[in-house]
Formats: C-alpha cells, structure tokens, sequence
C-alpha cells in the first residue's frame, strides 16, 4: 500500500484492493514466506501482455484469534534477494 494508507475493514479493503491492485488487469501471484515468525507474502505483479512477473513487494501479515488483524508492506524489489526468492517469474 502507499505509505501512509490505512485501511480498516472487510468492505474497505476490498473496495481498495478492487480500485487498485486488482484493475487494469494486473496480474498478481503471491509466494509464501515468513519473517519474525509471521505469515506473509511476496507479491509478484504484471501488466497485461507481460510475460514476466516481477516481485513488488513483502506484505507481513499478523494474526490474532485467527483474524488478520494487520498487514505491513514493504515496497522494496531488494527484499526478493533477503528471503531467497526470484526477482521475476515466469508469466
């Protein structure tokens, strides 16, 4: 998310998520990973027609009584190499 952005709520969030990683037909593959202990993700994205997918970001995702109950993105490409993972995937 753009730094700064807090989003609270189901609908919120997915009206946020629908407006802007999901439109435009962005492609979007999650790979699991973990940090401090934490689930989370790194996200891969790419354009419609690009045949590769590059790494975004790392989205961190606490828990409570199973509930997410935040989820902390970094928006940093340099993370792919910190976790062991591919810059880019295949499409």
């Amino acid at each position: 998310m753009p730094p700064g952005v807090i989003v609270r709520g189901r609908e919120a969030i997915g009206t946020f998520l629908a407006r802007s990683v999901f439109s435009g037909g962005l492609r979007v593959r999650l790979v699991p990973v973990a940090a401090n202990r934490a689930p989370g993700f790194a996200v891969y994205s790419a354009a419609p027609g690009d045949d590769v997918l590059r790494m975004y970001a790392i989205l961190l995702v606490d828990v409570d009584e199973s509930l997410i109950s935040r989820i902390t993105v970094f928006a940093d490409q340099r993370l792919a190499a910190t976790f062991g993972l591919a810059g880019e995937l295949p499409g």
